[in-house]
């Protein structure tokens, strides 16, 4: 998910981790800084999205936490992804302004929109495609002898 960010033209990438040395390993890896777990909400402040994915039994951000956080960002839009299973993210978060949450299931929903569109729009193709073959080859057999035209029919 980061590397497609990068891709995609973020500029920087900060990785949080419980263990700090996984964290700098993985941040390395991406060209990015690794920041200390405990440490992570003063860096929300800075973000645009965050993507979180850890194997906590519990809501690790929720309104009460990122309420404040928001402010002193001075309401600045906020993508959060949340990827894991159980949730990482309370969907409280959503009623907060300019804070956006997705979870896998969202993503889900959305890239089965997204593949269902081009499905159709490939099937429109096909036709279109048909459409202009058939004409192409019509318009390239040549036209039967006079003798072998239909008569027409006085009306």
């Amino acid at each position: 998910t980061a590397r497609a960010l990068l891709a995609r033209g973020a500029r920087s990438i900060l990785v949080a981790n419980r263990s700090y040395d996984r964290a700098a390993t993985l941040a390395a890896e991406l060209g990015g800084r690794a920041v200390r777990f405990d440490t992570w909400e003063a860096e929300f402040e800075r973000v645009d999205i965050a993507i979180s994915s850890t194997a906590a039994p519990h809501y690790i951000l929720d309104r009460a936490r990122l309420e404040p956080i928001m402010k002193r960002r001075q309401n600045e839009p906020l993508l959060l992804i949340d990827i894991a299973v159980p949730r990482d993210i309370e969907p409280e978060v959503n009623y907060l302004d300019n804070v956006y949450l997705y979870n896998i299931d969202d993503l889900q929903a959305i890239a089965a929109d997204y593949l269902r569109q081009r499905q159709e729009e490939v099937a429109r193709c096909e036709v279109i495609i048909a459409e202009k073959a058939r004409a192409l080859l019509g318009a390239r057999r040549p036209a039967p002898p006079p003798s072998q035209q239909p008569a027409l029919e006085p009306e």
